[in-house]
């Protein structure tokens, strides 16, 4: 299984787990890159109370976060820090950064 596979598994358990009540009826959508052997582009979307992660890039993503599949693999596994890999580069994030804070839950860092 590559890292883009468990990273999608994971972030389509979280979604499925999520109250989604408590996110206050938002529609917003994240886009996720993983740079380097065995990564890939997946979105997540929060519209109607429902969130929809699929793989490929999303149309008009709020947030964009762009990390290696290593730095993925190191935030999961609890060695790196998701406020570490923000603040030292290691993820990049273009966009409303405050949408990472609402769907923390479903990224799973």
């Amino acid at each position: 299984m590559t890292t883009f596979d468990m990273a999608y598994n994971l972030i389509s358990q979280n979604a499925a787990k999520v109250d989604t009540s408590r996110l206050g009826g938002e529609n917003v959508s994240i886009e996720m890159e993983l740079v380097g052997e065995g990564g890939g582009v997946m979105s997540a979307d929060l519209r109607g109370g429902v969130i929809t992660v699929r793989r490929g890039a999303a149309a008009r993503p709020d947030c964009v976060i762009t990390m290696t599949t290593g730095d993925f693999e190191r935030l999961i596994n609890g060695t790196l820090s998701p406020m570490q890999a923000l603040f030292s580069g290691r993820v990049r994030v273009q966009g409303d950064i405050s949408v990472l804070n609402r769907l923390q839950d479903v990224l799973g860092f």
